[in-house]
């Protein structure tokens, strides 16, 4: 197993490196210079070449990525002109609402995905099934910032039960901050409920299919004995890699729950940094969310082994 770990955590250093260099030529190939909109509109073209000068913005690009290339290296993503601190320091600023919001909306997801998905197995062919996948399906097709406008208009406009839009840290109690992230939430995690409520289904559902099942039933197994300490716990690999890619789209793709709800999160440092042609926020904001999510694939890859003995004998444990 440990031979796996260390292959699998070398073969995620070519993936960065080939991250890092897209990030880099795809920020340069965006039309805007950062220090035009950084100095304004009056600034001359004397002004605005000498700045460019003095943040090295005039050397070729291939000498600009291997500056940027060598700070990496060493754990500094850059300095942020906008913001007048180290990209660093903006980005683990920016860190804790969003990832505060991705596991209130996992945690939504999940319970309701593992809820439903069984009982939608249990009950397969029923028309409790068919409204059960209905509802999946409706969950995955709207999109999450509509979702979220619904979610305002019911429980914050005409219930008045939730805040319209806003943060609050957790250091200002934990009833409020979660009050505050219940509607975004709620929206983000609905798509990732209707993903994870089919799989849940599906490999269930393939499960009860097993022989041993058969061999269960005949001992006289209860009918919850049987889907929930049998089947579910072996059909839980794909939900797990399910729940996995879904935890780190969460991370990744917020931007627009957080915007619609104003929540100081990466994505509203990201879509903010774009506007201003902020090109090494940009940078290091994307490189890491990219570093995040690919260590939460090597997780997931790493909790097989943990659940099922199959993976470790595969690796020679």
């Amino acid at each position: 197993m440990l031979n796996y770990i260390i292959k699998r955590i070398l073969a995620l250093i070519p993936v960065l490196i080939v991250v890092a260099v897209v990030v880099f030529l795809l920020m340069y190939l965006t039309p805007g210079d950062p220090v035009s909109v950084l100095l304004g509109d009056e600034a001359t073209e004397e002004t605005i070449a000498q700045v460019r000068h003095e943040l090295g913005y005039d050397l070729p690009i291939y000498e600009q990525f291997f500056n940027w290339f060598k700070g990496l290296l060493v754990g500094d993503l850059g300095f942020s002109i906008f913001y007048d601190l180290p990209v660093s320091t903006v980005f683990f600023e920016h860190l804790g609402p969003t990832v505060a919001l991705a596991i209130y909306s996992q945690l939504i997801a999940i319970v309701i995905a593992l809820t439903f998905g069984v009982f939608a197995a249990k009950k397969r062919g029923t028309w409790i099934d068919n409204t059960l996948s209905t509802v999946s399906v409706l969950g995955i097709s709207i999109p999450s910032f509509l979702m979220g406008l619904f979610l305002v208009l019911l429980f914050a406009v005409q219930l008045k039960w939730l805040p319209v839009a806003g943060y609050k840290p957790i250091e200002d109690g934990l009833i409020t901050h979660l009050r505050y992230l219940t509607l975004p939430a709620i929206a983000l995690g609905t798509m990732q409920a209707g993903l994870i409520m089919r799989m849940t289904r599906s490999s269930v559902l393939d499960v009860m299919k097993a022989p041993y099942i058969k061999t269960a039933k005949s001992k006289g197994l209860s009918e919850n004995s049987i889907t929930y300490k049998h089947a579910l716990k072996n059909a839980f690999l794909p939900i797990l890699t399910v729940i996995g890619e879904s935890f780190g789209a969460l991370i990744t793709g917020a931007a627009v729950v957080e915007t619609v709800f104003n929540i100081p999160g990466l994505g509203q440092l990201i879509v903010n940094s774009i506007e201003r042609r902020d090109f090494i926020t940009i940078q290091g904001s994307i490189l890491m969310m990219t570093v995040m999510y690919v260590f939460l694939n090597l997780i997931v890859d790493l909790l097989y082994g943990v659940i099922d003995p199959r993976v470790r004998i595969s690796q020679g444990k």
